[in-house]
């Protein structure tokens, strides 16, 4: 009888297996509070990471479809309707419990009414106003002065709204102009720490094939350290707490997005695909071994240039590419395509490289150029950091983690964590700077 991973690496009940999406997470059914759903599906994903590098073949690959259990459990049942819908298929009779009510907010007093004093009342107030301050003598003569004396929220509510405004304003100021890819993306696991828990990202419209399965993914981690590794996994030592001094000026300039086209449409992006189909068809189908896949994406990235300003061709041709180049292992040619990609269109090209990195640091082999990649995911952590995508940086440390572990190389494992305590430092920086306007103001 096969080992029940679920119990033995979940800690999960004994039950029906696959388990339903709430005993898989270890949380009572029905369950409604997201920080609790968000905090046991980031556990348990934790916990699958430390197995994702099985030496058994056959565990690792339980390993990855437990994690993708987990993310889908995760996306069901932190949105309100798609977990409703779920309860139901558990137990048709199931009523979700209506949610809190939201306490209301008293309305403050209009601003009284300026009438002027009948003239029976002027005679019977006359000593009073003689013997008032300048300063209440003057906001008596000012409608306006009168009603804010009268009702600090007509003026403290404004000043609030002006400070918050002016937080938002530098926020956004600070960060990069935004950037947009056209694929599927899950949803963050933390709303403090977004993560990249989509597959390898890729440019819209294309199709790839998989036809070896040797190609491994996994899920975007937490900003937290990643757990202590057990077993079949490096024994390196952590490296000591190290203070980072983090000079952004030193960091290599961000690409700069200037008259960058945007992505084709939809349409033309599948009439472009289609005519890829017709003119690579063969050579994809032929392109079967690791070589042969990357023989073919050196191809369609020098025919590229070829293409003139057929802008949909251009883009569907670079993604498969980079795409093949990915399938292949072969960094070079990935990033080349990357590169070429960004340098034309308006894509995330920070988070389709981390995602690319991350599939070739998994696959990493001894005998592959290990300096090239340490080069490109430096280079990718540093942009990041230099961009304020500290979820993009905090992931690409992690994928040069589990490199480092894989081909148990105490050396570079130091140096990335490191990097995880430099990018830390540089977001820990990052929020106080973005804080401190908002206590400058109070």
């Amino acid at each position: 009888m096969p080992d029940d991973l679920y119990s033995i690496w979940l800690k999960v009940a004994p039950g029906p297996r696959p388990p339903d999406h709430y005993a898989l997470l270890g949380l009572p059914r029905f369950c409604q509070s997201q920080e609790q759903i968000e905090a046991a599906a980031q556990r348990q994903l934790d916990e699958l990471d430390r197995h994702s590098l099985h030496n058994d073949i056959p565990r690792r690959e339980a390993c990855h479809r437990m994690m993708n259990e987990v993310a889908r459990a995760r996306i069901a049942l932190t949105n309100p309707q798609k977990r409703a819908a779920y309860d139901l298929t558990l137990d048709p009779e199931h009523k979700p419990k209506p949610p809190a009510p939201i306490p209301s907010v008293p309305t403050p007093p209009p601003a009284p009414a300026f009438v002027s004093p009948p003239p029976a009342a002027v005679s019977s107030s006359a000593s009073a106003e003689a013997a008032e301050s300048p300063k209440h003598a003057a906001a008596r003569s000012n409608p306006l002065v009168a009603a804010a004396m009268a009702n600090p929220a007509l003026w403290i509510v404004p000043l609030i709204c002006i400070a918050l405004l002016a937080v938002a304003i530098n926020h956004v100021m600070r960060q990069s102009p935004p950037t947009t890819v056209a694929t599927a993306v899950s949803p963050s696991s933390k709303p403090s720490a977004p993560s990249i828990s989509a597959p390898i990202a890729k440019v819209p419209g294309t199709t790839r094939g998989n036809s070896t399965g040797a190609v491994q993914t996994r899920p975007a981690p937490n900003m937290a350290a990643p757990p202590a590794t057990t077993g079949h996994e490096s024994s390196a030592t952590t490296a000591p707490a190290v203070a980072v001094v983090i000079d952004k000026s030193k960091l290599p300039p961000p690409p700069i997005d200037v008259n960058l086209k945007p992505i084709p449409s939809a349409d033309i992006r599948e009439k472009s695909s289609k005519l890829v189909d017709q003119v690579y068809g063969d050579d994809l189908a032929a392109a079967k071994t690791p070589a042969e896949k990357a023989a073919l994406a050196k191809k369609m990235l020098g025919a590229v240039g070829t293409l003139g300003d057929h802008d949909g061709d251009r883009f569907v041709l670079l993604g498969r590419s980079a795409d093949l180049a990915v399938e292949a292992l072969d960094m070079n040619t990935a990033m080349a395509a990357i590169d070429a990609a960004a340098r034309e269109f308006k894509i995330d090209a920070l988070k389709i490289k981390a995602r690319a990195l991350d599939v070739l640091a998994s696959n990493l082999t001894p005998n592959q150029d290990q300096q090239a990649l340490v080069r490109q995911l430096d280079g990718v952590i540093d942009s990041a950091i230099r961009a304020d995508r500290f979820d993009i940086a905090a992931y690409v440390v992690h994928a040069a983690q589990i490199a480092a572990k894989s081909v148990n190389d105490p050396v570079w494992l130091q140096k990335a964590e490191l990097r995880q305590k430099e990018v830390e430092d540089a977001e820990a920086e990052y929020k106080k700077s973005v804080a401190a306007p908002l206590h400058a103001t109070n």
